[in-house]
């Protein structure tokens, strides 16, 4: 997996490339639902709108030193204190053996850690700064995954099960220093498997 760092006005746009150099296609859990309306877009914006689509568009970031983490797939579990009808999962989408898949993850300013059952937040955040960022994207290969089957709402997106998952991770530095906010007691860490 290689990825690309680009600054703009407004945000931070991560281009990825991930290669399958295997003989088994591999599921990315890249495809998530936009619970806090990062994007801006009400199409994605799940908490307005009951039609929303996932998007490959988002990950989830913590801070850890001057190093921006991003992360593709479950995250952390619910806090205890937190009820849920239903957990926020991520969805999967497939890449055959030998092709490539791109696409670009936006982390909109101001930066701030969330991740599913966080949302983003400025206030009581500590500023910090960051010159790399890391994104990390969970995936099954098929061989491991115990179960696949294709969501039955959107195209090309799959729900898959088994543990733990592989995980691809890329660094690049930052082509500028760039300010993010840490909460004090901060998201949970996301996972290293």
């Amino acid at each position: 997996m290689q990825i690309k760092c680009v600054v703009s006005a407004v945000g931070l746009s991560v281009n990825v490339t991930v290669a399958n150099e295997r003989q088994e296609p591999l599921y990315l859990a890249n495809c998530n639902f936009d619970y806090y309306g990062l994007l801006g877009d009400p199409k994605y914006a799940y908490s307005r709108n009951k039609y929303a689509v996932p998007t490959r568009r988002l990950a989830y970031a913590s801070l850890q030193g001057e190093t921006l983490e991003l992360l593709q797939g479950e995250g952390p579990p619910p806090p205890p204190d937190v009820q849920m009808i239903a957990p926020r999962v991520a969805l999967y989408t497939r890449l055959p053996p030998g092709e490539t898949m791109t696409g670009q993850v936006y982390v909109p300013f101001p930066i701030c850690e969330w991740n599913a059952y966080s949302s983003p937040k400025v206030d009581g955040s500590k500023e910090v700064g960051v010159s790399r960022v890391s994104l990390s994207v969970e995936y099954f290969r098929q061989s491991m995954a115990e179960r696949v089957t294709p969501h039955p709402s959107y195209r090309d997106v799959f729900r898959v099960s088994g543990y733990p998952p592989e995980l691809l991770t890329a660094t690049a530095a930052l082509p500028q220093p760039l300010k993010a906010h840490k909460r004090p007691e901060g998201p949970k860490r996301m996972p290293v498997y």
